[in-house]
């Protein structure tokens, strides 16, 4: 708890000091870019004071100064606490939504994704989506916490092509009842649902080779965890919460119990059931 808060802290002090700088190069209709590359003639949109409201249709292009430039990303701290915007509207060429970039959105109902796409620390926390399909190939980058403090956020989907999630993705998501992992995610950082209280599921995919402690807290509500190593992989005592060891169900592969009982880590779980 002592961790969280410091980072709170953190938070806000940066907030204070960077967000009411206002810096960008030129303004194409009713959006404000940077220029990120003369050479390659990219933009990212920037934080501006202009108040956002309704739905917001991002161009893949816009012209300056008589010449075409590609729009490639959303700028740290862009749309943060415009809190009239329903709708973001990206074009396949955004490859990056910067750091806190639409945090604080509430009334955001809808965002997709493109494919490939990174999203850095924040950048979609304390949103009002309800739910959010995570796109083939993206990636989470930075100062983590890119889906944290959803009040409204529900249901989770990935697609194939994820291969990593770092630490406190869903910190906080107290309505999160359902997430689908994906068959390529092979990195799980630590306390990834930490705070989920909705969520009684998890389903962790073959593939993931490492798990970070601790994986989740104690105010995490899940109850059954389910895993399809017929070998399990190394976790320590330490990767879930005593509760959770106590009172939660860890379901492994048939013909597989007695491996598990004798797995550190995974041993600590009173009930063990095959499927």
């Amino acid at each position: 708890m002592k961790q969280f808060f410091t980072r709170i802290v953190i938070v806000v002090i940066l907030l204070s000091w960077f967000t009411d700088i206002e810096a960008y190069d030129f303004q194409y209709g009713n959006l404000c870019y940077t220029i990120t590359s003369i050479p390659k003639k990219t933009v990212e949109i920037a934080k501006s004071n202009i108040n956002y409201s309704g739905r917001i249709i991002i161009p893949a292009k816009v012209m300056y100064k008589n010449r075409e430039w590609k729009v490639t990303g959303i700028g740290d701290y862009a749309f943060m606490n415009r809190i009239q915007l329903t709708e973001i509207v990206l074009p396949s060429t955004i490859e990056y939504i910067g750091f806190a970039s639409i945090t604080g959105c509430l009334n955001l109902k809808s965002i997709k994704l493109p494919e490939g796409i990174t999203l850095c620390g924040s950048a979609l926390s304390s949103s009002g989506l309800k739910s959010i399909s995570i796109p083939k190939g993206a990636k989470f980058n930075g100062w983590n916490s890119q889906l944290s403090n959803m009040k409204y956020l529900e249901s989770v989907y990935f697609e194939e092509g994820v291969d990593s999630l770092f630490n406190f993705v869903f910190e906080r998501d107290r309505v999160l009842s359902k997430i689908v992992l994906p068959n390529t995610l092979k990195y799980i950082g630590c306390r990834v649902f930490d705070g989920c209280r909705s969520l009684k599921t998890i389903k962790i995919p073959e593939s993931v080779t490492k798990i970070e402690s601790p994986f989740l807290d104690s105010d995490c509500g899940v109850i059954a965890i389910w895993v399809k190593w017929k070998e399990p992989i190394e976790i320590d005592d330490k990767a879930f919460p005593n509760g959770k060891y106590l009172d939660a169900t860890l379901y492994v592969p048939k013909g597989t119990k007695h491996i598990y009982q004798m797995a550190k880590g995974w041993s600590n779980f009173s009930s063990i059931v095959e499927y």
